[in-house]
């Protein structure tokens, strides 16, 4: 059994958590009574389905001295509150009374009795048995402390009440077992909340692809069906086609089933240092009931202990160490995210605190708060404004529809999706749909045009199963505001979602419409990217002697809010293509979500806001975010965001005019924001003064007086800590980083001349439409055998190849016409340039040459020995400016019926094309010319800056004064460096 298995109930504050309830999954539905829950005292409901009696499960820990929660109180208050409920009551009550068998009373022992005999409770300890032990000067100590009390009713029994005195060795307290029985009452049970059911990790899709596709084609309706469905008949097939996918998972694939946590480290030599650490409390256990002498006994016990707890720390340190050093694709600022992204425990089903500061008394009242909160009713148009925009929202629009969804679209969105993510209502994860879309494309294809040409977004695909996730950092989880939802939608309706915002993110891409200060949920955009724009102008201004002011802003549960009719003004603003105007207006209509919670369901049609989960949700979102950035605002103003995270900054200067035109921008803002039914929270917006006297200005919001941040950080001398442990100084880290992110901003790096420019991606907008992005696919080869095979199906063949040596790249294409006459092409990069690029410039510089000869070409195969460049030609979204170049290179030879292939070949095997390209490409690599290409990738600043880096950790260490008390014994760097590599070979740290 292990904690997988059980449902933690706690309720921390400030202090230490004391009192927990650990529920076995499954077995009854349960509710926390966060209300008058503390550290100190647990209380769980569990419900009657039949005559809704109450029954309470209570864990307490009363301090032996000072109680600051009063709560033996509480408790007895609590009972007095619930008179009419059943109790099960264990804990540490740290009281002596004879009654439980102690040998002496104390005063606390005396309210216990009290509480025990005012509520008629009966105490199943059987005085014989002590609940705790300890050793104390080498003399043994033990009492009766740890309760069990229950209500005097027919409805809870316990039976075989022990002490089992062997079960945990970890603790003084020995465990109390017993068994309960509730009669007469029909417990309810727990909703599943996960919505996996099939486990995918380990099939394998080829040798199932012909059960699996004769099972679902026996069920599919005709392509000419859904051709001439109506929106109805459509959610039928949609219904049925779910139908069939779970029965045919149901019989082909395993069920998915939960594996129980493992600590990584485990090994066999902690598994016999724990048992012996058992076998040394067991025998002191003896030795107690004997009366023996103890001496020898617990010296063998805690030396067991420290043996135990040595060996532990090593091995958990040691597989720390080894997964912060280890080298894959992760960077050490992705490993401290990790680490530092602090995932606040699983909240099991507790009551909420309300608004009014009552609390939800009910599995009922807590589902139905959470759902009102997380999706909120409209609320009544009351300006001339928001009447015209709903009014509008449903009235023509007359622009160009988009045309269909092509099946390689369709691919390209099931295989973007994550199969480990959670599937919605229906339980089919994206590998399961991809599996279905490759053995059906003219059904799949067919279902998602019938959706575009009756404008209609299926019913079946608008229910969200919401999660409720608490946010980390929260010191009290009995607050409404201390969850986020996440809605967990149909991968079928998610993928219309994601074919339909495509389609609009590419319009608003090529004509370039929405606003480029939002830098959350768009391409190329990032907080970098953010901070970096922010702090370029804030600097600028301070430079001309201006007084600056930064404003955030707060938006209360934005996304929840977001207004429909506002999006649907924006897509006019925008000239939305009439088709995709229309299905998103169907998509809105009768939505629902849904929550399970503890033992009930709760559902809700959605009026406003936007599914956090869903594919739509964002790009929604962004629509609203572009009317408030394209404001006309005051002089002296810039306003910018990240999702919904704004920040205004102000700058002027003169003290006074920075006050007016702050006030007045918030104004508007705030006027904004009335319009479309957002709440800014003037309580939450935080004001920055980036110069002196800055802060001395008023700044008010819906007249309340913001207030300035004036923050002071405390500080620490790490200098040695972090040498020892030899990391990067942060400082340097940090400016590393920045350093980074500049150079992508601007384009250009200090390591680099002036007139060598950074590679940069190509902007979403030059890439192909979705209807027309299609990947390549190569062949690999690795014989010659396979390659004579293969090259006889096309006239003409190419070899590219990309080489780097001695500090000089150079790329080159070899093309063979049919009579074996070739062409060689080479071209030199600068030398920053990577292998990769090469390798991409050669193919770039092939399709072009295809290009241009097409009128005596009519197929050609390419053959490159580099995988990676053929990778990422496989990815039709790539933003690699060869990639995109590319993909138009080849759409324009495809509509001019030229058949481009592609192949990657195992270098040196003997075919002559790919040595020959090998050799121009080292020999273009030498030519006495000026560089063909110089954009220099980022890989190679990053190459600078970890050699920097590492300098930086002996100057660090080596600073005048400091690490003084080290230095007498290791003066130097590389002293420390041989130190710490001397330790790092002693058995103990192995």
């Amino acid at each position: 059994m292990t904690n997988s298995d059980y449902t933690l109930y706690q309720f921390p504050t400030s202090r230490p958590t004391l009192a927990a309830l650990a529920i076995r999954k499954n077995t009854v539905s349960t509710l926390g009574i966060s209300s008058h829950s503390t550290s100190n005292l647990c209380i769980v409901q569990c419900r009657d389905s039949t005559s809704n009696r109450k029954i309470f499960l209570i864990s307490v820990y009363i301090e032996p001295r000072h109680d600051p929660y009063n709560t033996l109180a509480n408790l007895e208050q609590f009972i007095l509150c619930n008179n009419n409920a059943s109790f099960l009551i264990c804990g540490d009550f740290n009281g002596w009374h004879g009654l439980w068998g102690s040998r002496a009373n104390n005063d606390r022992g005396d309210l216990i009795f009290d509480l025990i005999c005012n509520n008629n409770f009966i105490i199943h300890n059987t005085g014989n048995s002590p609940t705790f032990h300890t050793v104390t000067h080498q003399l043994p100590r033990e009492s009766i402390i740890d309760l069990t009390l229950t209500s005097n009713c027919s409805h809870i029994h316990i039976n075989n009440w022990s002490v089992n005195s062997g079960l945990i060795v970890s603790s003084d307290h020995f465990p109390i077992t017993f068994k309960v029985s509730f009669n007469n009452i029909a417990l309810t049970k727990n909703k599943k909340l996960s919505t996996f059911r099939y486990n995918t990790a380990f099939i394998r899709w080829k040798d199932i692809q012909d059960k699996f596709a004769d099972e679902v084609g026996r069920e599919l309706p005709s392509v000419e069906t859904i051709n001439s469905a109506n929106s109805h008949d459509l959610d039928n097939i949609i219904n049925k086609l779910t139908s069939t996918l779970q029965k045919t998972c149901d019989k082909l694939l395993p069920r998915s089933r939960h594996a129980p946590p493992k600590a990584p480290f485990w090994n066999e030599n902690l598994q016999s240092l724990k048992e012996k650490v058992l076998h040394a409390h067991h025998r002191l256990c003896r030795f107690v009931r004997r009366k023996l002498p103890l001496n020898n006994v617990i010296v063998e016990r805690d030396r067991a202990r420290r043996e135990y707890s040595t060996a532990f720390c090593a091995a958990s340190t040691e597989h720390f160490r080894e997964f912060c050093t280890r080298q894959t694709k992760e960077d050490v600022w992705s490993v401290t995210n990790r680490l530092i992204k602090t995932k606040p425990l699983s909240q099991p089903p507790s009551t909420l605190r309300l608004s009014d500061g009552s609390y939800t008394s009910s599995t009922h009242d807590t589902a139905d708060a959470l759902i009102r909160n997380f999706f909120p009713d409209d609320s009544n148009d009351v300006t001339d404004a928001q009447i015209a925009t709903r009014t509008l929202m449903s009235q023509p629009i007359n622009t160009l529809p988009e045309p269909n969804f092509t099946f390689i679209e369709i691919l390209n969105g099931l295989r973007q999706m994550n199969h480990k993510k959670a599937p919605g209502i229906d339980h089919l994860t994206s590998d399961i749909c991809l599996q279905f879309a490759t053995c059906f494309p003219d059904f799949i294809t067919t279902l998602y045009n019938r959706c575009l040409t009756l404008l209609y977004f299926p019913r079946p695909w608008k229910h969200a199963v919401v999660k409720i996730i608490p946010k980390p950092g929260k010191d009290n989880y009995s607050q409404l505001s201390s969850f986020r939802p996440i809605g967990l939608i149909n991968v079928l309706g998610k993928l219309l979602e994601r074919l339909i915002i495509d389609r609009l993110t590419f319009h608003l891409n090529r004509l370039r419409l929405s606003n480029p200060r939002q830098f959350g949920f768009k391409q190329q955009t990032s907080t970098s990217k953010a901070i970096i724009t922010a702090l370029d102008l804030i600097r600028s201004k301070k430079a001309r002697g201006e007084h600056v002011i930064a404003v955030s802003l707060d938006i209360k549960a934005a996304f929840d809010n977001a207004w429909w009719p506002a999006v649907f003004a924006r897509l006019r603003h925008y000239d939305c293509p009439s088709n995709i105007y229309y299905i998103l207006l169907n998509y809105i209509q009768n939505r629902t979500v849904g929550i399970d919670f503890s033992d009930i369901s709760v559902t809700k049609t959605m009026r406003r806001g936007c599914v956090q989960g869903s594919v739509c949700g964002p790009t929604m979102w962004n629509l609203i975010m572009d009317e408030l950035l394209d404001i006309d605002l005051p002089t002296g103003c810039h306003i910018q965001a990240y999702a919904d995270d704004v920040l205004l900054i102000t700058h002027s200067s003169s003290l006074s005019d920075l006050q007016t035109i702050t006030n007045n921008a918030l104004d508007l803002i705030y006027n904004w924001g009335s319009n479309v039914k957002l709440r800014f929270g003037p309580e939450k917006t935080t004001l920055t003064a980036f110069t002196n006297k800055a802060n001395s200005v008023s700044v008010i919001m819906n007249n309340v007086q913001l207030e300035f941040i004036v923050h002071g950080f405390r500080t620490l001398s790490t200098i040695t800590s972090i040498s020892i442990a030899q990391l990067i100084p942060l400082p340097e880290k940090i400016k590393s980083v920045a350093t980074i992110e500049t150079s992508k901003h601007l384009g250009y790096s200090s390591f680099l001349p002036s007139d060598i420019p950074l590679e940069k991606p190509s902007p979403p907008s030059s890439l192909l439409h979705p209807s027309l992005r299609t990947p390549i696919t190569f062949t690999e080869i690795s014989s010659m055998e396979e390659f004579s095979s293969l090259s006889i199906n096309y006239s003409y063949h190419i070899f590219t190849d990309g080489s780097k040596h001695d500090g000089v790249v150079g790329a080159a294409f070899v093309a063979f016409d049919p009579c074996e006459v070739y062409v060689t092409k080479k071209f030199k990069l600068h030398p920053s340039c990577s292998v990769f690029q090469a390798e991409m410039l050669a193919i770039h510089k092939a399709c072009e040459w295809i290009a241009s000869n097409s009128n005596n070409i009519n197929s050609c195969i390419i053959f490159s020995d580099s995988k990676s460049s053929l990778q990422e030609l496989s990815n039709p979204y790539s933003y690699n400016t060869f990639a995109v170049n590319i993909f138009h290179l080849l759409h324009t030879l495809s509509s001019s019926n030229i058949n481009v292939g592609f192949a990657w070949v195992k270098a040196h095997i003997g075919i002559a094309g790919n040595e020959i390209a090998d050799i121009a490409a080292k020999s273009a690599a030498s030519l006495h010319k000026s560089p063909d290409f110089i954009h220099t990738p980022i890989s190679h600043i990053k190459l600078r800056l970890r050699d920097s880096l590492m300098d930086s950790r002996k100057s660090f260490y080596e600073q005048p004064l400091t690490s003084c008390h080290t230095k007498k014994y290791l003066p130097t760097f590389d002293d420390l460096s041989a130190f710490l590599s001397l330790v790092s070979e002693t058995p103990a740290h192995r």
